[in-house]
């Protein structure tokens, strides 16, 4: 079974077995809009300075 473009585009697609929905967080919107914020930076070294920080955030929490 193929998910449409929409089921797609809101995250959720299905495993391909008729099982429950799996969450694709690469195929939701709100990682669309980061990546389009973040390439909106036209300064490189200020984008890898967002890109390292968003990293540390990341790794403390999961340190929680």
């Amino acid at each position: 079974m193929r998910s449409s473009p929409r089921r797609v585009a809101s995250g959720v697609d299905v495993d391909g077995k008729g099982r429950d929905p799996v969450k694709d967080p690469m195929a939701r919107r709100e990682t669309l809009e980061l990546v389009r914020a973040y390439y909106s930076i036209e300064d490189t070294s200020l984008r890898k300075r967002a890109a390292d920080m968003v990293k540390s955030i990341a790794a403390a929490l999961s340190k929680e």
